[in-house]
């Protein structure tokens, strides 16, 4: 119910650029920004809960890897709810990042990366950059100015000294085929538990491809709001 009011009021109130929310049962304040769509996240990760799961209750994360963090929203819910767990968001487009920076300012437990999640080493560029905040889409550029370097999941493993993965969140809008299909065997071997938000209206054939995949590395499936969940 608090959650519920405070989403309510939010919708009520006349901001010009930005505003701080102070949260229930969270130990610091995040920021929303006008006119984006920050809000839609918000009401995904707090009101709906769309990563508060049965199985939390005796799992004990020790790292979590949330790519694309977008406003990290998500990665805020992670921070609190394993507070000794080490974080890495993932977030390629400026804007976010740069508000990413704010919200996450207080937690000590989670480092952030400009770079855009792929298969291997190469530069990226924004394919859409007018559209929503949460929906930036990365391709593969021949370009070497203004450019966004990629980095895959194994690179973030070799950074954090971890041999596995307790948890991983990926909705990087469409990337997740070439992500899954290409240099992934390390990866997946290590990986206890997998956030996937599909693609299909952007990739064909990206569903097929990635729960055949999933399957081959022995993961059960289940459906969660948007997510496909995978666990070990």
């Amino acid at each position: 119910k608090k959650w519920i009011k405070l989403y309510n009021e939010i919708n009520h109130i006349k901001w010009t650029e930005s505003i701080n929310i102070n949260m229930p049962w969270y130990k610091h304040p995040i920021v929303l920004r006008k006119g984006t769509s920050d809000k839609d996240v918000f009401n995904q990760i707090f009101i709906k809960q769309e990563y508060n799961y049965n199985f939390w209750e005796n799992y004990n994360p020790k790292f979590i890897i949330d790519c694309w963090a977008n406003i990290w929203y998500s990665t805020i819910y992670f921070a609190n709810r394993f507070p000794d767990a080490l974080i890495y968001a993932i977030e390629p487009e400026t804007s976010n990042y740069e508000i990413i920076l704010k919200n996450i300012s207080n937690y000590k437990n989670i480092e952030a990366f400009k770079k855009g999640i792929w298969h291997k080493n190469t530069n990226l560029e924004i394919s859409n950059p007018s559209w929503r905040n949460w929906s930036f889409q990365v391709i593969e550029t021949s370009k070497t100015e203004w450019t966004i370097p990629a980095i895959t999941i194994d690179e973030l493993m070799k950074k954090s000294w971890k041999e596995k993965i307790d948890v991983l969140k990926i909705d990087i809008e469409w990337s997740e085929k070439e992500v899954f299909e290409n240099n992934s065997k390390k990866w997946l071997s290590s990986t206890s538990i997998i956030f996937l938000e599909l693609h299909e209206r952007y990739k064909k054939w990206v569903t097929k491809s990635i729960l055949n995949i999933a399957k081959q590395y022995g993961y059960n499936k289940s459906i969660s709001w948007e997510n496909v969940v995978f666990k070990k």
